[in-house]
């Protein structure tokens, strides 16, 4: 088996500083000596206190602190397995499962936020309403490329832009999916749904 126990103080890099940071995890490793049949698994949890962006915008939108947990497994020749990922923070929940390949993401990523007000700076607009949001699908972070189905809810709407927050009032259900390519961005079957607005899917 194998342990990790990490815990620093006062770190500083150009774009944050951070109080505290810990990290704990352990699980078990087999046939390392042989490369077809290496393989491990892992639990790790962690967090980070005083937190802070040179970023202004950034830092609100963290919230000054985060924990994330974690578990998984990897043998030789199979894609990294992610069996449950969690993040949160003052401010937002994002959790995620699924698979890791050759630079591509694979799985389901969910995203809840109570109150999108501290990500306004971030949008450049002053934000309200809450947020949960999932989606399935692929995600390449090296090109940026991605093709995600989406499902999920948004509650009181507003972005400061009088003719739309008006339609964004309640509850409002998005469904479709959304990709970006070497071509560009592209929507499938979206729909957005609320008490003042009913845009059906594109079919």
């Amino acid at each position: 088996r194998w342990s990790l126990d990490v815990a620093a103080e006062r770190l500083a890099t150009p774009e944050l500083t951070a109080a505290t940071i810990e990290i704990t995890g352990g699980g078990a490793a087999a046939d390392l000596d042989d490369p077809q049949k290496r393989r491990v698994d892992f639990t790790l949890s962690g967090g980070s206190r005083g937190l802070a962006f040179t970023d202004p915008a950034l830092g609100t939108a963290v919230g000054g602190e985060a924990t994330f947990s974690g578990s998984g497994r990897w043998t030789a020749g199979a894609p990294l397995a992610i069996d449950a990922l969690k993040l949160a923070t003052p401010t937002v929940e994002a959790t995620f499962a699924g698979k890791v390949e050759d630079g591509r993401i694979e799985g389901r990523p969910v995203l809840k936020a109570a109150s999108l007000a501290p990500f306004s700076g971030l949008a450049g607009r002053p934000l309200k309403g809450s947020a949960d949001i999932a989606a399935e699908g692929t995600l390449t972070p090296l090109t940026g490329a991605f093709d995600l189905t989406l499902d999920g809810n948004a509650g009181d709407l507003s972005a400061g832009i009088a003719q739309l927050d008006g339609l964004l009032t309640g509850q409002t259900r998005l469904t479709g999916a959304i990709a970006r390519h070497t071509d560009g961005l592209k929507f499938r079957a979206l729909g957005v749904a609320n008490p003042a607005l009913t845009r059906p899917p594109d079919r």
